[in-house]
């Protein structure tokens, strides 16, 4: 399996300019991920970034992914660290709309799909580990 090809964000919404360091150390960063073999390339200004012909994306914060992929259907927010498969659709909880059967699920869909596909991957990775 080819590893995912990832386009990282700047910090700054144009990349360097007006930078005071912060892109600067992301772009070391990224020169320490490749060396140690991933396909990571950037820092790229977050306006242009989703643009791009990338398997993934890594932003700095929060809303720099989320005004983005907000606009998506079936958009998945996946939060990664955790002891648990997390994910959740994009779109948000709709309590305006609660209990009215009017809300939009194919993101819940895409969401659990999505999450018993990744728990199943890892119990195979975990197994090529024994």
């Amino acid at each position: 399996m080819l590893a995912p090809k990832i386009a990282v964000s700047a910090f700054n919404p144009h990349s360097f300019e007006f930078s005071c360091g912060e892109d600067e150390r992301i772009a070391d960063g990224i020169r320490e991920a490749q060396s140690s073999g991933f396909d990571v390339h950037g820092p790229f200004p977050t306006d242009t970034l989703f643009d791009r012909p990338y398997d993934g994306f890594l932003t700095m914060f929060h809303d720099q992914a989320m005004v983005y992929l907000k606009s998506k259907k079936d958009g998945l927010n996946f939060t990664a660290g955790l002891p648990v498969v997390r994910l959740s659709p994009l779109y948000g909880a709709a309590l305006d709309i609660a209990g009215k059967n009017r809300a939009e699920f194919s993101g819940l869909v895409q969401a659990v799909k999505t999450g018993v596909r990744l728990f199943r991957n890892e119990r195979k990775y975990e197994k090529q580990l024994t």
